[in-house]
């Protein structure tokens, strides 16, 4: 079957279709693209600052099995998503002691370390833990974007 004449040179048309191709194709990855998230370092005495530390507290004070002051290294919000990493001390400041817990035996034998980190996410009714990580001796936080879609920027810490 022969070609249907357009009156047109093919080399015209095909650079006219590449050239309307190229031209929505912006349009068309800005309107599948996510917004970006905007990563803050809330102030200590921040309202989310406080909110934050007060859930993450309570969160790893339940886990343990003890009450845990925790001391913040990183807090860092991005919409409704906030990460904290920060160190478990006694509820007088002085160095977390595991004896009596669920991790004592793992901390004798060098398996546990003071850190904190936890992931939250802003709800109606707050901030609530989505994952909490006690006394990790590695990158624990290093799945969570892919695992619980925060944002990964979240985790870029100084």
């Amino acid at each position: 079957m022969p070609p249907l004449s357009t009156g047109k040179s093919h080399r015209t048309l095909s650079r006219r279709c590449v050239l309307a191709a190229t031209a929505a194709t912006p349009l068309v990855l800005a309107a599948g693209a996510a917004p970006a998230q905007i990563v803050q370092t809330p102030a200590p005495g921040d309202r989310d600052y406080t909110l934050v530390v007060e859930a993450a507290q309570a969160a790893a004070t339940m886990d343990v099995g003890k009450p845990v002051k925790l001391t913040v290294s990183n807090l860092q919000t991005a919409g409704d998503w906030a990460f904290i990493r920060s160190q478990m001390k006694s509820p007088s400041g002085a160095q977390f002691d595991y004896g009596g817990t669920r991790y004592a035996e793992a901390a004798a034998n060098g398996g546990k370390s003071y850190s904190h980190v936890a992931l939250l996410k802003r709800r109606d009714s707050g901030w609530q833990i989505i994952v909490q990580a006690v006394g990790p001796t590695d990158v624990a936080w290093e799945p969570w974007p892919a695992t619980y879609g925060a944002p990964p920027a979240l985790f870029n810490l100084p």
